[in-house]
């Protein structure tokens, strides 16, 4: 008889779980939907664009357990999107749990509310769209590309060494964020590969807000008195070493380079438009003393082997329509900022009908706006940088709602034109002058037969899981641009 009880009880328990399994999302007695959040914390993304592609709405309401009083109201929907931001942008602000977790960046311009917020938006606006910062950042970009990408793409070509890229666009973007701020470029991306304590604090950073978003705050808030795991470097410490436009700059721009690298890499049919592109642009020879100059010393008879290099002048890449497109498209697909908050001050109901109250929190996913087919249509998931232009070869506008790479409303990015500058001098940079091979990996790794399925790091930040690792070749010269 006990027998036949074990047996009907597994087969009860195993037909559950197969029915939990058919479902998008299972509402557990007392505990609600944690299991669910604990169980995907570290493939946020993939799992919300499964769950928002097998419910067939746009928005859903998270509950944590019944004693918390917790719920996440996680929305993919335009029309949400364009009432937080703009219509009704004055109820949703960062709010105090925003706020909460992000105080190791301070009182900055990414987290303030109100008259804090306004000031500061004013004095950088003022400054990043000045004609003669964008000529400044512009210059240095193309500085921080000569001097830092150039030659360690050349060692590793030279030596016929791997590299991981990830790395090398974190640094370059560094560099070139630190250039453009402060007018120093503190050069941390050199063939030596030196380790950078302000870069390093950066990484600590957006590992301790991304872990702040899956515990309780009193977890955490305990963890940073006892002064251990993630929190155990203190706030001083952060505030010391790091600064919003510095972590932004850094991190959004790495990542966007790094995924519309992986994308050429498994798609060289653009990768070759692109070319043929940068080929009808004026080319620049960078000449020996010019990178000497620029450069490494230490590499000085490295670059007399290979004096010329071709680079792409700032006002060259205002007319990069495909390039610009590309990056454009790439970021659809892999957003450097995956996702959005919002805090809600009164209550309100949304256009699709969901009723916020006040300290609710609003995610919109930006990661799963571009997956959807309903916004995006039947070919969303295809890399097809056409979808930017138009039947005139210009760039086609797509409405900040629809495509939030950027914010949206009176929020949105300040530093939209100088991200993609300093993204198109360093994508034409490598391109004209450098082939890029894949090394294989892992099953999940950048060599994935889907860039779909690469494996991502859990953080605010896209980042690809153990890197993206490539050969380095020269292209000799500029017949061999196509």
């Amino acid at each position: 008889m006990t027998i036949i009880i074990i047996i009907i009880s597994y087969v009860a328990a195993r037909e559950v779980v197969m029915l939990i399994q058919k479902q998008p999302l299972v509402q557990w007695p007392l505990v609600r939907h944690l299991p669910a959040l604990l169980r995907n914390c570290h493939r946020m993304n993939e799992w919300g664009t499964k769950l928002f592609a097998d419910l067939g709405s746009g928005t859903v309401v998270l509950k944590g357990p019944l004693f918390t009083g917790l719920e996440l109201v996680l929305t993919c929907d335009p029309l949400n999107v364009e009432y937080v931001t703009k219509t009704n942008f004055p109820n949703f602000g960062k709010g105090p749990t925003f706020v909460d977790k992000f105080d190791v960046l301070g009182d900055g311009i990414f987290i303030a509310d109100d008259q804090s917020w306004f000031l500061q938006r004013k004095m950088a606006h003022s400054r990043l769209t000045s004609k003669r910062f964008q000529s400044f950042y512009a210059e240095k970009s193309r500085e921080a590309a000569v001097g830092g990408l150039v030659p360690v793409l050349h060692h590793a070509a030279a030596r016929g060494s791997s590299l991981d890229l990830q790395e090398v666009f974190k640094r370059f973007s560094f560099d070139a964020t630190c250039a453009s701020i402060v007018g120093t470029n503190p050069r941390s991306l050199s063939v030596s590969f030196a380790k950078n304590e302000f870069s390093s604090a950066i990484d600590e950073i957006t590992q301790a807000i991304f872990y702040r978003h899956l515990v309780p705050s009193f977890w955490w808030k305990a963890m940073r008195f006892l002064g251990v795991g993630w929190e155990g470097r203190g706030d001083k410490f952060f505030r010391d070493t790091a600064l919003s436009f510095f972590a932004a700059g850094r991190d959004t721009l790495s990542s966007g380079l790094t995924w519309f690298f992986l994308l050429l890499c498994k798609t060289p049919s653009v990768e070759a438009k692109i070319l043929e592109e940068l080929k009808k642009v004026v080319l620049v020879d960078v000449t020996n003393t010019q990178a000497k100059e620029e450069g490494d010393a230490r590499h000085e008879e490295e670059r007399r082997r290979r004096p010329h290099w071709r680079l792409c002048s700032s006002e060259d890449i205002k007319n990069m329509v495909y390039l610009h497109a590309a990056l454009l498209e790439s970021m659809r697909l892999f957003p450097p900022v995956p996702v959005e908050h919002k805090g809600v001050r009164e209550e309100d109901v949304l256009p699709d009908g969901t009723v916020v109250k006040p300290g609710d929190s609003i995610v919109y996913s930006i990661y799963v706006m571009g997956r959807m087919k309903w916004i995006w249509g039947e070919d969303c998931m295809d890399f097809k940088p056409e979808r930017w232009i138009d039947e005139k070869g210009k760039l086609r506008h797509e409405p900040s709602s629809k495509y939030t790479v950027f914010n949206a409303g009176p929020r949105s990015c300040l530093g939209k034109t100088m991200a993609m500058t300093i993204m198109k001098m360093a994508a034409a940079t490598v391109l004209l002058n450098f082939r890029l091979h894949m090394v294989e990996s892992g099953e999940c790794g950048p060599s994935s037969s889907s860039i779909h399925s690469i494996q991502q790091v859990p953080s605010v930040v896209l980042q690809v899981k153990n890197g993206f690792t490539v050969m380095v070749t020269e292209r000799e010269d500029s017949s061999d641009v196509l």
